[in-house]
């Protein structure tokens, strides 16, 4: 177990070498409500795990991922009970872009839950629709939506279905594929300018897919948004920058 640190944390992350990638070994960040954790990654068999540890010697969150081809890839993300609406997400994530910049990765790649998809889209996450069934799935639940103030995407996902199963039309699928994420996105922020509850069985004001959905942050974005995470280290107490 690793043990919490009353002495005055260093000034900034720690590092060391598991493989061939520079992994964050120690750093002390801050929750919303201004208590220190304390962050390390460990290897934890064929993955590594960044684990957030509270004053009291207790395991708060955890993020298992690996890396390989340039790409962190994101298994599964928690924050206990204790610990919600804390900002340890939030912690663990720029942890992880921490681990990006550091070791030059392309992109953080992960799949979401559903219900987990507006928290991602806060930190510059992207859908990525990989598959003709995936689109086709997105497609037909939010032209399914019967909720009177998403009428606007309803009607527009009802007619790119159209366009693709029943015009066949294929050079437009290939568009799609580009442009699907970015309707996803407005279809999000319309959700949350409306107050409407996400992930509703009924009249769904979210979208229940039927798989997880891909979602990437690209070292591109990263550093298109650095006044973003910049603004979010300093608030958690952590001495780095982008």
């Amino acid at each position: 177990m690793i043990k919490f640190s009353k002495i005055a944390p260093p000034p900034k992350p720690e590092f060391r070498q598991i493989g061939k990638y520079k992994i964050i070994s120690s750093l002390n960040a801050l929750t919303n409500d201004g208590e220190r954790v304390f962050v390390s990654t460990i290897k934890d068999e064929d993955k590594l795990k960044t684990i957030l540890i509270d004053k009291n010697n207790n395991v708060v969150g955890t993020n298992s991922f690996s890396i390989n081809d340039k790409t962190l890839h994101g298994h599964r993300i928690d924050a206990y009970s204790n610990g919600k609406h804390k900002g340890l997400g939030e912690i663990m994530r720029l942890a992880s872009i921490i681990d990006v910049i550091e070791n030059n990765l392309r992109k953080i790649r992960i799949f979401s839950l559903n219900e987990a998809i507006p928290f991602h889209l806060k930190y510059k996450f992207r859908p990525e629709i990989l598959t003709y069934d995936s689109m086709m799935d997105i497609l037909n639940r939010i032209a399914s939506i019967e909720e009177p103030s998403m009428k606007e995407f309803s009607k527009k996902a009802d007619d790119i279905f159209a366009d693709i199963f029943i015009n066949g039309a294929i050079n437009n699928e290939h568009n799609y594929y580009t442009e699907l994420p970015d309707f996803i996105i407005s279809y999000v922020n319309k959700t949350k300018q409306e107050n409407l509850p996400w992930n509703q069985t009924a009249s769904c004001a979210g979208m229940n897919f039927k798989e997880d959905l891909p979602m990437t942050l690209t070292n591109k974005d990263i550093n298109e948004n650095k006044s973003l995470f910049n603004d979010l280290f300093e608030k958690h107490g952590i001495d780095y920058k982008i």
